[in-house]
């Protein structure tokens, strides 16, 4: 009987391992590459599902929830405000069809990788049509996200364009260098020759970082400088927005700097691409909830007597007739803040610090 097969070569298995890494990838084994290969001599070469498949199945799940919310509040919106304008309403449906096609595409790469190339490890090497398709999707629907971000804030600060100007400067940069990002990776054949392009990836986030927190920051401080304590009710509203606002920022911002920190410490996993996949998802639902919570706000603000602080016996009539103008002025651009894309005349809106004074007095 002839001995068994001796121990392998170690040597050798490298050798082989380096010429089938130049001939699938075209370039020198990385440590993503040699993770993922099996060599010919049944040699094992660790594999880890849980960073590439499994974080991409993550993703998809966790999309199908929120697109299940923004399907939710989509529909909610439609049942309470009939009356925006049809140019809001159209925007509405175009955000939840590009949301809609996202998911579609999300869950057609990770069918593509888990169903389709079973078995095939080295696919895991090649990103699918999808899952480059569903970074142009994402760059247009979070651009229209921010861009009624952007008008609402424009319209808010009484149409100040050096208040909006770097929030509409990030937003460029983040829908134009995710586009820019998608078109190269359809001309690549492999994450190795995509990682080329990274810098576009590290510019989309970082400035999607940047525009995300610039948004809340600014609503939170128009929303803040309206509050003079004139009216419980209409601060009690204000306050409520700027919980919104916080709410909504902060999940966003935290789902990029995810993305970002994941893309940054292992770019050779697929953990990024499950944050990347939940960023259209959050954008659109924080700005459905804004809407969807105008009426609940409103019918709290007229439910009940409002109490408005009178003046001394001694004091003049004219410092009441103030305060309630004052009041009646806080009350129309809480009203206004709660119409999305619209907003009080120039009059209205910009309330100063008179109203500290007429108090104080």
């Amino acid at each position: 009987m002839s001995p068994g097969p001796g121990p392998v070569n170690q040597r050798g298995a490298c050798s082989i391992h380096r010429v089938l890494c130049r001939r699938w990838v075209g370039r020198r084994p990385s440590i993503f590459t040699s993770s993922l290969l099996l060599l010919p001599s049944m040699v094992p070469i660790p594999i880890s599902l849980n960073e590439t498949l499994g974080a991409a199945f993550v993703g998809d799940i966790l999309a199908a929830c929120l697109y299940g919310l923004t399907t939710l509040q989509t529909l909610t919106y439609f049942g309470r405000c009939r009356k925006d304008s049809v140019v809001l309403k159209s925007l509405v449906i175009l955000l939840w069809a590009l949301d809609t096609l996202h998911l579609i595409l999300v869950s057609h790469t990770v069918y593509s990788y888990t169903i389709t190339n079973f078995g095939n490890v080295p696919a895991l090497l090649k990103p699918t049509w999808s899952v480059i398709a569903q970074v142009f999707v994402t760059g247009v629907s979070d651009g229209i996200v921010r861009a009624l971000y952007c008008y609402r804030i424009w319209m808010f600060s009484g149409r100040r364009w050096l208040l909006t100007t770097a929030i509409v400067i990030g937003t460029l940069a983040t829908c134009g260098s995710s586009l820019a990002y998608a078109a190269r990776g359809l001309q690549q054949s492999t994450f190795i020759e995509l990682e080329k392009f990274s810098w576009l990836l590290y510019f989309s986030l970082s400035w999607a970082f940047l525009s995300d927190f610039l948004i809340a920051a600014t609503m939170c401080t128009l929303l803040t400088k309206r509050r003079n304590g004139a009216l419980r009710k209409v601060d009690h509203a204000i306050r409520v927005l700027i919980l919104y606002s916080i709410n909504t920022g902060v999940l966003t911002t935290l789902c990029t700097l995810m993305a970002l920190i994941a893309y940054a410490v292992s770019p050779h996993t697929f953990i990024y691409i499950g944050f990347y996949f939940l960023l259209p998802k959050l954008m659109l639902n924080s700005v459905l909830g804004a809407l969807n919570a105008r009426k609940t706000i409103r019918e709290q603000m007229s439910g009940g007597i409002v109490s408005i602080p009178l003046p001394n016996i001694t004091g003049s009539t004219e410092a009441s007739t103030d305060r309630m103008s004052e009041g009646t002025q806080n009350r129309r651009f809480t009203s206004a803040l709660l119409e999305h894309g619209k907003a009080p005349s120039s009059t209205d809106c910009i309330v100063k610090g008179a109203a500290s004074q007429e108090f104080d007095a």
